[in-house]
């Protein structure tokens, strides 16, 4: 039996023990039974991935592999055979899109980033279709710095000063410039604007002193408690590299602090004690330390309290009936002010949970007031973890307390909640709290030697076992990285078990996670760990749900790619019984069948590989192609992310660490360069792009900007709004004098002409032409389109001009983006006639990562400067849980560092990590180093 197998059926035996004594067993096995039904039903998933990596280069390779769990037992998911990998620009862009094919719960592949990236930190994203039926709060989400540093580039420290005056603040900006290899911006004539939406604040002209030094001045409305100000900087020299650069204004002002007070089990109830926990954060989300007293609505004062860690901290106090009360923060340098607390409720009921480090089992108390306290009332107290139930008692409240102590052996090591149901079982009240039982996989990396030289050889062992000492045999996963080149934050490094046991069940961002690591060994930490607890936590697992009638899922589980779709006559209507066949030339695939009732069809047991297409095609009786109308299902990928924290740019405000890092990765391809030589690229005479069945009014091939048919291909289903914002320069959106709000290129107003027809003939009556546009550029996508071609020089735009607009308009205010279907029907079509042909993304499947081999004695000459040495998705340990990796090492001295993740697939996780020391000289020592 497994472990998590018997944790399980420990939960229920511990569960029906409790209502037995409590005299309502019938009814407790009733509420039990409703809660695990539910859990078996809905199938919560939980995905973990592991990149080689936290920061890369532009045109880099990002590997990874993903690890898919039953979100209960986390064994392998049996739901779902695909999932979906995005990257995310700072700016909310999709930068890549994968769907890979998932089996036995285990996943790998790889993203290879383009040539001309923008810096900057950049989201991965991983989900499945079922996922989404919990919302994207559950998708995986991890941060990454992808950077293309020069020693050119600009480096700005800014700091704002600020000066009271009468309805206004009035601020000054210090600028300080000065590039990636420290020599400061002097004499130097800049455009500087400071912009609010779309309202400039301030535009000007100015030049920065010798020592790199500038400063601006304007106004901030005292009502705009948390601006999103920019600032735009533009070099003006008509020589050199004229950079350009764009930043969010960050003040942190103490007095904006956002500060929240959250009441241990959810509310403040005259005459009961409570704990109040709070949580307070600068303007940039990050935690900001406070301190101060609770007041009532006298000015007295109730208690004092501050911060302890990260801006979190707690205190007790019995509030009063009839009394209101607020927080009176103390401000730096003097002055305070004030925030509310929570309404008192003159009845109702206060869960606290008492989890001391050193004891194993929990106190968990229930006290009572006014209402809330009726003789013969029934509650009932439910203890769950993941949406297994692992306690429940039928509990009364007639003497206005109950008090129960319940083993933290009924719950598996992660965040357990307690919650409060009355007799309608409806939740009243929630407490979580963590339980670890320290019973994580140990995973020991042992080197061969204590160091090693460039070029050698090395060999690691993989010691594997439970927390019993015990070999386990499961599936893990290597990265070594050089920490010459990767950046890398301790503090927010992260792992498989804390991401999987702790983070997937808070709420926001969780500053400094790997804080956290080894707090069941540190009081100090695991009360810090309940202060996040109490203030992030949030309800993963919606217990209401399990008492109301089953919902059908709005997502499916995908267990195969399947091609599936609706065929309809002239009028809309289905049309049963159709035949339809299926045929792609990569790989060779035909297929028939036939639609239902309802006139839907599809077609499994395919493999989209590399640019796979389909055609698809609808036949009569006789075998003949015949004009009905053909629809694909595509389901529209989730809604991006909005920003948690704005963020700063990596060259605002740069840290000395950060600093460093990318000083090195200039010298690091500097060393590259010298030792290897500098190539010039391939210089390839390329003919003009064309875009078959073109109604260019210019002749095939004459336009400014064109995308043809293989850009098409490589955006997927990029939707063409997405398409022009990430790939069109100067796409853009204005607003008039007026009021009046259109899109743009090269910033004149911009015409969509669809198949040779100007899509502001058909602008429906008292429609905005702004949103007939917007609604347009979401309706295609890139897979329906054969190509794009875009006019605003007036080499181009003239010939538009003439065809399209009124005779006296002037065709340089003008630009024009003329799009080629595939179906040619204009801005009017969706469907196609008879014969469809589909594009969906195509699986990526994973590749195996390069490692050089070099003979004994190998000369390091410069030219291998990897950043990851070495990546091994597929380690799987053998009965005695041991595994064995070889690779060599480059040409830089420095520590490498070992990262593995891993599960048994079976319940149990574990991490490990330990550092190579890699020196220039050889380094033969036989005995062995002790893994970390």
């Amino acid at each position: 039996m497994s472990r998590s197998c018997a944790i399980l059926l420990t939960f229920v035996l511990f569960s029906l023990q409790v209502a037995a004594q409590s005299g309502a067993r019938q009814e407790v096995n009733t509420l039990i039974d409703s809660l695990q039904a539910h859990t078996r039903r809905t199938a919560p998933e939980r995905l973990y991935i592991h990149t080689d990596r936290d920061g890369y280069l532009a045109a880099d390779t990002i590997w990874f592999k993903a690890y898919l769990f039953n979100g209960s037992l986390l064994g392998p998911s049996e739901q779902s055979r695909i999932m979906y990998v995005e990257l995310i620009s700072d700016s909310n862009a999709v930068v890549a899109r994968q769907m890979i094919p998932v089996a036995y719960g285990l996943a790998g592949g790889t993203i290879v980033l383009p040539d001309k990236l923008t810096q900057g930190t950049y989201l991965l994203r991983g989900y499945t279709n079922w996922m989404r039926n919990q919302g994207t709060a559950h998708f995986f989400s991890k941060e990454l710095f992808i950077g293309t540093p020069a020693a050119g580039d600009w480096l700005l420290h800014y700091k704002p000063r600020f000066a009271s005056a009468p309805g206004a603040r009035q601020v000054r900006l210090d600028l300080r410039f000065r590039q990636l290899d420290e020599t400061l911006v002097g004499l130097r004539e800049m455009k500087l604007a400071v912009s609010q939406g779309k309202k400039n604040l301030v535009r000007t002209n100015t030049e920065t002193g010798l020592d790199g030094d500038a400063y601006v001045d304007f106004e901030l409305p005292e009502s705009n408690v948390k601006p999103d100000l920019v600032l735009s900087v533009q070099d003006r020299r008509k020589t050199g590299n004229q950079q350009t650069i764009r930043l969010p204004l960050i003040f942190n002002r103490a007095e904006h602090r956002d500060i929240q007070f959250l009441p241990e089990g959810g509310n403040l109830v005259a005459g009961l004690p409570v704990l109040v926990a709070f949580k307070s954060l600068h303007e940039d989300g990050t935690g900001a330390h406070v301190g101060g007293q609770v007041i009532n609505q006298e000015g007295k004062t109730i208690v004092e309290f501050v911060s302890e860690h990260l801006g979190m901290g707690a205190f007790r106090f019995t509030p009063e009936p009839g009394s209101t009360y607020k927080a009176r923060i103390i401000l730096p340098g003097g002055g305070s002010k004030d925030y509310p607390l929570p309404a008192v409720k003159p009845s109702g009921i206060i869960l606290s949970v008492f989890n001391d480090l050193a004891n194993d089992s929990c106190l968990v108390r229930v006290l009572a007031a006014g209402t809330a306290t009726p003789t013969g009332q029934r509650y009932f107290l439910v203890g769950h973890s993941r949406g297994i139930v692992a306690f429940a008692a039928a509990i009364g409240l007639s003497q206005s307390f109950a008090t129960l102590k319940i083993s933290k052996k009924a719950f598996p090591s992660g965040v357990a909640r307690i919650t409060l149901l009355d007799a309608n079982r409806q939740p009243l009240a929630e407490r979580a709290f963590y339980v670890d039982h320290q019973d994580a996989l140990r995973v020991k990396i042992v080197p061969s030697k204590t160091q090693y030289a460039l070029r050698d050889s090395v060999n690691l062992t993989l010691q594997v076992t439970d927390a019993g000492g015990k070999p386990v045999r499961g599936s893990f996963s290597l990265s070594v990285t050089a920490n010459s080149q990767v950046r890398s934050d301790s503090l927010r490094n992260d792992n498989m078990t804390r991401s999987v046991l702790l983070h997937a069940e808070l709420k926001g961002n969780v500053e400094q996670p790997a804080y956290y690591e080894g707090a069941a060994g540190s009081p100090r930490k695991w009360r810090h760990l309940d202060l996040l607890l109490l203030t992030q936590a949030w309800v993963k697992f919606d217990i209401a749900a399990a008492f109301r009638p089953p919902a059908v899922p709005a997502y499916a589980a995908e267990k195969e790619f399947v091609v599936s779709g609706t065929v309809t006559n002239a009028f809309n209507k289905p049309v049963p019984g159709a035949p339809l066949a299926l045929f792609s030339k990569k790989p060779v695939t035909v297929l028939d069948t036939v639609a239902d009732a309802r006139g839907r069809f599809m077609f499994t047991g395919l493999v989209p590989v590399d640019t796979a297409i389909y055609f698809i095609q609808a036949k009569n009786r006789r075998g003949k192609s015949f004009n009905v109308g053909l629809e694909v299902d595509i389901i529209p990928p989730p809604a991006l992310p909005a920003p948690v924290l704005r963020r700063l740019p990596w060259f605002a405000n740069i840290d000395t660490a950060s600093l460093v890092k990318s000083q090195q990765q200039v010298a690091l391809r500097r060393e590259q360069e010298s030792a290897t030589g500098i190539r010039l690229q391939e210089v390839i005479i390329r003919g003009k792009k064309l875009v078959p069945d073109s109604k260019n009014v210019n002749g095939p091939g004459a336009a400014d900007v064109i995308f043809d048919e293989a850009d098409m291909i490589k955006a997927g289903r990029t939707t063409l709004g997405d398409l022009l914002r990430s790939q069109l320069k100067n796409f853009g959106e204005r607003t008039s004098k007026t009021g009046e709000r259109f899109h743009t290129v090269n910033f004149v107003p911009m015409h969509l002409i669809i198949d040779g027809k100007d899509v502001d003939f058909f602008l429906p009556p008292g429609t905005p032409r702004y949103e007939y546009f917007r609604q347009l550029l979401d309706y295609f996508s890139a897979e329906e389109i054969k190509g794009i071609e875009v006019m605003y020089s007036g080499k181009y735009q003239m010939g538009y001009t003439s065809r399209y607009l009124h005779p006296m308009a002037v065709f340089y205010e003008h630009s024009f983006v003329e799009v080629t279907t595939r179906s040619g029907h204009g801005p009017m079509m969706r469907k196609s006639i008879g014969t469809l042909v589909h594009r969906p993304l195509p699986f990526t499947l994973p590749k195996t990562f390069y490692t050089p081999r070099y003979r004994p004695g190998a000369k390091a000459d410069g030219s291998d400067m990897r950043a990851t040495i070495h990546w091994e998705p597929n380690l799987t340990t053998d009965s005695a849980g041991i595994a064995r990796i070889g690779f060599f090492t480059a040409d830089k001295a420095g520590t490498y560092v070992i990262n593995v993740q891993g599960t048994d697939l079976a319940g149990s996780l574990g991490f490990g990590r330990a550092d190579l020391h890699v020196r220039r000289t050889n380094a033969n020592e036989p005995e062995a180093a002790t893994g970390l």
